[in-house]
């Protein structure tokens, strides 16, 4: 049994249970930026000529906390969280994938990803939990945690040595447009951002976004 208790540090190795299950690669750390827009034509003529990388439809449930700095999420019955580590001078983001893993989640990821959504004071009696029981952990009702279906059509290029996504995301039947620009390197992101015109005064992640669609809902 695991008790997390108020300003307690959890010490856990991530190495052990970063991507258990899913047979995927661990992902370097990427600079983003990420803008929410009325239309995707104005962007749209910039990649005319490009070819289509990939298409994928997704429907992924976005886990809300009280910290802004993690970003979980469930996709096709696994867990996955993203660190933002750094933010430039001109707004740009560092995003690290942190941990991947399959439900059944052990009672230590179960512990850690409660950290990373700022939930405290659980008690976890068990050595697996499946995703219902998972769940009654989260949305106990002493904890703040949101959660947001969002239902995904992505379109992805690669240009200029960055990942272009253009994504029309649904949020309680209502679209929202987001582009998305990614690299290792963050002079690649801004020079294609700045090529493509995208609004510069704000950087807005998926945390920021659903947090602000959330409130008006």
């Amino acid at each position: 049994m695991i008790f997390i208790e108020h300003n307690r540090k959890i010490k856990l190795n991530i190495k052990t249970i970063n991507n258990r299950g899913t047979n995927e690669k661990v992902l370097l750390p990427r600079w983003e930026w990420r803008s929410f827009v009325d239309k995707f034509d104005e962007f749209r003529n910039f990649i005319a000529a490009k070819p289509l990388g990939n298409k994928k439809f997704d429907v992924d449930m976005y886990l809300i906390g009280k910290l802004d700095n993690y970003n979980v999420k469930i996709r096709n019955n696994a867990i996955d969280v993203k660190e933002l580590k750094e933010i430039d001078a001109t707004g740009l983001e560092k995003w690290t994938p942190i941990l991947k893993v399959k439900f059944p989640l052990q009672y230590s990821e179960v512990a850690l990803i409660c950290k990373y959504l700022g939930v405290l004071n659980i008690c976890l009696k068990q050595k697996k939990y499946a995703k219902d029981e998972f769940f009654k952990v989260l949305f106990h009702t002493e904890n703040t945690v949101d959660h947001v279906k969002v239902e995904k059509e992505r379109k992805i290029y690669v240009v200029d040595n960055c990942i272009i996504e253009f994504t029309k995301a649904y949020i309680n039947k209502v679209r929202y447009n987001t582009v998305c620009i990614e690299s290792e390197k963050p002079f690649n992101v801004l020079a294609l951002r700045d090529k493509m015109q995208l609004p510069i005064d704000k950087n807005e992640n998926y945390v920021y976004g659903l947090k602000r669609i959330i409130a008006k809902i």
